[in-house]
Protein backbone atom coordinates (compact mmCIF):
# COMPACT_ATOMS: atom_id res chain seq x y z
CA UNK A 1 0.00 0.00 0.00
CA UNK A 2 1.11 3.41 -0.43
CA UNK A 3 -0.62 4.73 2.34
CA UNK A 4 -0.19 1.90 5.54
CA UNK A 5 -1.90 5.29 7.84
CA UNK A 6 -4.68 5.81 5.41
CA UNK A 7 -4.32 8.92 4.52
CA UNK A 8 -5.47 10.31 0.94
CA UNK A 9 -3.37 13.27 0.85
CA UNK A 10 -0.13 10.85 1.20
CA UNK A 11 -1.57 8.69 -1.33
CA UNK A 12 -2.38 12.06 -4.29
CA UNK A 13 0.99 13.56 -3.35
CA UNK A 14 2.24 9.71 -4.52
CA UNK A 15 0.20 8.85 -7.85
CA UNK A 16 0.69 12.54 -9.27
CA UNK A 17 2.37 12.65 -12.43
CA UNK A 18 1.50 9.75 -13.42
CA UNK A 19 -0.47 8.82 -16.20
CA UNK A 20 -4.66 7.96 -16.17
CA UNK A 21 -4.47 4.57 -16.49
CA UNK A 22 -1.68 4.24 -13.81
CA UNK A 23 -3.54 6.34 -11.24
CA UNK A 24 -6.94 4.29 -11.75
CA UNK A 25 -4.58 0.92 -11.30
CA UNK A 26 -3.11 2.70 -8.51
CA UNK A 27 -5.69 3.69 -6.94
CA UNK A 28 -7.86 0.73 -6.99
CA UNK A 29 -5.28 -1.65 -5.52
CA UNK A 30 -4.78 1.04 -2.96
CA UNK A 31 -9.04 0.68 -1.85
CA UNK A 32 -8.60 -3.09 -2.03
CA UNK A 33 -5.44 -2.50 0.40
CA UNK A 34 -7.14 -0.48 2.56
CA UNK A 35 -10.53 -2.58 2.98
CA UNK A 36 -8.20 -5.35 3.87
CA UNK A 37 -5.84 -3.40 6.47
CA UNK A 38 -8.60 -3.44 8.78
CA UNK A 39 -8.53 -7.51 9.45
CA UNK A 40 -4.81 -8.17 7.79
CA UNK A 41 -2.84 -5.76 9.46
CA UNK A 42 -1.36 -7.08 13.25
CA UNK A 43 -2.11 -4.03 14.63
CA UNK A 44 -5.70 -4.09 13.01
CA UNK A 45 -7.93 -3.56 16.68
CA UNK A 46 -5.90 -0.70 17.56
CA UNK A 47 -6.70 1.37 14.27
CA UNK A 48 -10.23 2.68 13.96
CA UNK A 49 -12.20 0.64 11.47
CA UNK A 50 -13.89 4.06 10.09
CA UNK A 51 -10.80 5.51 9.12
CA UNK A 52 -9.76 2.89 6.85
CA UNK A 53 -13.28 2.53 5.43
CA UNK A 54 -13.39 6.33 5.14
CA UNK A 55 -10.58 6.57 3.09
CA UNK A 56 -11.40 3.12 0.71
CA UNK A 57 -14.57 5.34 -0.41
CA UNK A 58 -12.62 8.56 -0.77
CA UNK A 59 -10.50 6.08 -3.07
CA UNK A 60 -13.61 4.66 -4.50
CA UNK A 61 -14.80 7.96 -5.59
CA UNK A 62 -11.68 9.07 -6.86
CA UNK A 63 -12.19 5.70 -9.53
CA UNK A 64 -15.82 7.23 -10.39
CA UNK A 65 -14.39 10.40 -10.75
CA UNK A 66 -11.33 9.46 -13.09
CA UNK A 67 -13.22 7.21 -15.21
CA UNK A 68 -16.82 9.15 -15.13
CA UNK A 69 -16.24 12.67 -14.65
CA UNK A 70 -18.84 12.03 -11.92
CA UNK A 71 -17.99 13.38 -8.61
CA UNK A 72 -19.58 11.30 -5.54
CA UNK A 73 -20.28 12.58 -2.27
CA UNK A 74 -17.66 11.06 -0.51
CA UNK A 75 -14.76 13.14 -1.99
CA UNK A 76 -14.53 16.87 -1.64
CA UNK A 77 -13.63 19.03 -4.39
CA UNK A 78 -10.42 19.81 -3.22
CA UNK A 79 -9.54 16.25 -3.31
CA UNK A 80 -10.49 16.01 -6.91
CA UNK A 81 -8.17 19.10 -7.90
CA UNK A 82 -4.97 17.89 -8.95
CA UNK A 83 -6.24 14.98 -10.82
CA UNK A 84 -9.18 17.28 -12.91
CA UNK A 85 -6.35 19.17 -13.91
CA UNK A 86 -4.58 16.17 -15.22
CA UNK A 87 -7.10 14.44 -16.77
CA UNK A 88 -9.19 17.52 -17.98
CA UNK A 89 -12.53 17.26 -16.22
CA UNK A 90 -14.78 18.38 -13.76
CA UNK A 91 -17.23 17.03 -11.79
CA UNK A 92 -20.48 17.25 -14.00
CA UNK A 93 -22.94 16.04 -10.92
CA UNK A 94 -22.47 14.50 -7.25
CA UNK A 95 -23.74 10.82 -6.63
Amino acid sequence: MISENCDFQEFVNAVKGKDLVDIITLTDREATGAQRLRYLAPDAMARPHATCEQYANQLKGLIVFLRHGVKKSCIKDQDLEPFAEHCGKTPKFTM
